[in-house]
């Protein structure tokens, strides 16, 4: 299904599917459905819709310290037409780095709060210990609509299918997302025909919150979506990974 938002310019769902009408945030989150993150967007409006991306960490750096980082600057609202605002609700016309990203994701986990990035906890040696406590980023949404979209989260991450790949899965409570980026084409507008770079962002949504792991794969071979690629690599990284992690099985 596709729309048209601009003359001549339309948005389409991300596998040409048909979209059922009523929809929810969590079929809209399911189903990666452009469209339906485009009619959302449009009930914000543009200048509460770059609020809260900017709230969330999209177009800023993050400050951690490290050598190099890049993150590309948000367009001011004001100079956003009809096409923009669309694109835009999807994660298109914007770039973020990894770590923004999942950064956005734990204010979700942390019950609204977005913590600042950190790659240090402490420093210590044989006579001395020096702590780097974590510190609070900002609020971003209260704890009721943080708690509405850790179920949305949750029930989106059990229909991605990642218990085909690992049975157990389902003991745990995890809630994320998968995403599929096209390639935008280096001499010219448009995208790279067939490959894609993908990503796959989820949490503990248990009372532990315990952890958040995002992974990104450049041109998986193949190209496809994410849920081909980064969806079974997270989770063979989660089965490894839950015990040192803390993470508590909830059945």
């Amino acid at each position: 299904a596709c729309v048209e938002v601009l003359a001549d310019k339309s948005i389409c769902t991300a596998r040409r599917n048909s979209v059922s009408t009523p929809t929810s945030l969590t079929k809209v989150l399911i189903t990666s459905d452009n469209i339906g993150s485009y009619y959302i967007a449009k009930k914000l409006g543009a200048k509460t819709l770059y609020d809260y991306l900017v709230k969330f960490g999209i177009g800023n750096y993050t400050n951690l310290g490290l050598a190099n980082e890049q993150t590309d600057t948000l367009q001011k609202p004001e100079k956003w037409n009809e096409l923009d605002l669309a694109v835009i609700s999807f994660g298109h016309s914007e770039a973020s780095t990894l770590l923004q990203t999942v950064s956005g994701y734990s204010a979700i986990a942390n019950y609204g709060v977005r913590m600042h990035p950190s790659i240090v906890s402490k420093v210590k040696d044989a006579k001395s210990e020096l702590d780097f406590p974590p510190k609070i980023e900002e609020t971003v949404i209260d704890p009721k609509s943080s708690d509405m979209m850790v179920d949305a989260l949750a029930e989106t991450f059990s229909a991605q299918g990642g218990q085909y790949y690992w049975r157990d899965l389902a003991n745990y409570r995890l809630a994320g997302k998968t995403g599929t980026a096209q390639i935008p084409k280096k001499d010219g507008p448009g995208y790279e025909e067939g490959k894609t770079n993908v990503t796959m962002i989820a949490f503990d949504a248990s009372d532990n919150r315990s952890f958040i792991m995002g992974l990104r794969l450049e041109e998986p071979e193949g190209g496809g979506f994410s849920s081909e690629s980064a969806l079974p690599v997270w989770v063979d990284l989660f089965e490894h990974l839950k015990d040192s992690l803390g993470v508590v099985p909830v059945k």
